[in-house]
């Protein structure tokens, strides 16, 4: 007699799913918020409305700034029969995130359906005709809208240094060139950002800023010594940055982090007539440029402005532009080391004077590469938008 096998019953993925991640809740201490949402998640898609709500309900006492939250546990008491508590988390949710157009237009339907609240019985349950489906008003695997596009302008300083001594310490600047000392070179930016948040706190970005950094023009008070010297600097950076935002009611707290390439573009020139010595001299080196990799650090605040937000930091940058090179021209003048044309470097002399010197004398005559310091504070202001 042949035997006969009993078909076993499908496998239910879907019911072992939900079994680990309760057992992984039970078995965690101090379940964070977002651990708490997506279990609610899961068990909300699945119809198990009165489950969902408690989670969700740990997920808002874990954070209560957490409006997707919110929003979540008044669709999981709506859907469980308690639409005057719905109500209330509703309004809550809105609060914290006033921006959400479809579930205040829901909420304000619902309001008018329900009688208004009678004291002492405001935990009851209204009877309505309002009908509403399980798909939530918005995607509630997305707690934010993760990209954005940032539009900002900077104000800071780099340093200008004849190394002489090394670097100097940021009290002991000057606007004096010819010193053995170092020139603070204030600088006016702008930039475009453009970035994507893995989560509530974790943003990655790219930005590409211009600067223009004010140099210096320096002429010689001694009549029989007509000297005028001028530098003027440029400054493009393309920058990678990691961010961890901290929520807050009217907007994250900011901590940033990145690296950066700089490339500076910067012009010379130097013209002398020295009439004791009857010696007249032009240089001109009028598209020089340097490049570096640095890094910056920045703590700051988002503010939301309603659709967009606006971003404050205070930043500090750090990288070093030592060899800035180009090709320059000559006519006239006593300096054996520097020909009519080739290849020259700003550099600056022992006795602290600035000056172009042809790349294949250097250091004949004392002269040390002049550099960029890009250490210094800075701060920024940007207009967010998020998509």
């Amino acid at each position: 007699m042949p035997i006969r096998f009993q078909s076993l019953p499908a496998f239910n993925f879907r019911a072992v799913r939900l079994g680990f991640l309760l057992l992984l809740a039970s078995q965690t201490w101090g379940a964070s918020a977002q651990d708490e949402y997506q279990i609610g998640l899961t068990l909300y898609k699945q119809g198990h409305y009165a489950q969902a709500v408690s989670h969700f309900q740990s997920a808002v006492q874990t954070d209560p700034s957490y409006w997707q939250a919110f929003q979540l546990l008044g669709q999981s008491q709506y859907q469980s029969g308690d639409k005057a508590g719905a109500l209330n988390t509703f309004d809550q949710s809105l609060k914290l995130h006033p921006d959400n157009p479809s579930l205040r237009n829901f909420t304000e339907r619902l309001r008018k359906t329900l009688p208004p609240p009678v004291p002492g019985t405001e935990g009851t349950r209204p009877v309505s005709t309002l009908g509403m489906s399980a798909k939530p008003l918005v995607n509630p695997a997305s707690r934010m809208q993760p990209a954005f596009a940032q539009v900002y302008a900077t104000f800071g300083s780099s340093i200008f240094t004849d190394l002489s001594t090394g670097f100097r310490v940021l009290n002991n600047l000057t606007f004096n060139p010819f010193s053995k000392n170092t020139t603070d070179l204030p600088y006016l930016g702008m930039g475009v950002e453009l970035g994507y948040c893995m989560d509530r706190n974790d943003c990655f970005s790219m930005n590409l800023e211009l600067a223009s950094v004010y140099g210096f023009s320096v002429k010689s008070n001694d009549p029989s010594d007509q000297f005028t010297e001028t530098l003027s600097n440029q400054l493009m950076s393309i920058g990678l940055n990691y961010a961890y935002m901290t929520p807050d009611k009217d907007g994250p707290w900011i901590a940033r982090f990145g690296v950066a390439y700089y490339l500076l573009g910067f012009s010379y020139s130097e013209s002398e007539v020295d009439i004791s010595a009857a010696v007249s001299q032009q240089v001109s080196l009028p598209a020089g440029t340097g490049t570096a990799l640095g890094a910056s650090v920045a703590l700051g605040k988002d503010f939301d402005l309603g659709g967009f937000s606006l971003e404050l930091l205070g930043k500090v940058k750090m990288a070093t532009i030592s060899q800035m090179t180009g090709a320059y021209t000559a006519t006239g003048g006593p300096n054996p080391n520097l020909g009519t044309s080739g290849m020259g470097a700003l550099a600056v002399r022992s006795d602290g004077v600035i000056n172009v010197v042809d790349q294949s004398q250097m250091g004949t005559s004392g002269e040390r590469y002049a550099r960029m310091e890009l250490l210094g504070f800075e701060l920024r202001a940007g207009l967010n938008y998020r998509f």
